[in-house]
């Protein structure tokens, strides 16, 4: 029999524990605490997004300022394409999404379209 390390372990989160939804999250979310959340929250409601905006937020989901490397993509991928992003967060078309995106990476793809469709593509880190 193989021996089991404990310190691996994780909780099973089971929504049926709950009255509802609202409670499972209100429940779980007093563990965990995020940094900066006054500039996430400020920035993500806003109906048009300026480039300092974008900065803010993807450093914010970094955890600290960009490397160079991830600048370079950053600027080139996301960046210069600012009326696109503000464009989609008024008209939402997922091939034009799909279409402008496909070549970043699947973590900041996905932080992205929460940035452009928070209400409807929640994230959890």
């Amino acid at each position: 029999m193989q021996k089991v390390d404990r310190k691996y372990l994780f909780v099973t989160l089971n929504r049926n524990s709950f009255s509802s939804l609202d409670e499972f999250v209100r429940t779980w979310s007093k563990a965990y605490s995020y940094s900066n959340m006054e500039l996430y929250s400020d920035i993500i409601s806003k109906n048009e997004l300026q480039m300092e905006d974008l900065e803010k937020l993807f450093q914010w989901k970094n955890g600290m300022r960009l490397s160079d490397k991830k600048t370079n993509s950053f600027e080139q991928k996301i960046l210069n394409k600012i009326f696109i992003i503000n464009e989609l967060k008024i008209n939402w078309n997922e091939q034009l999404f799909n279409q402008e995106f496909e070549k970043i990476s699947t973590v900041w793809k996905i932080f992205l379209l929460h940035i452009i469709r928070s209400e409807k593509y929640p994230i959890f880190d």
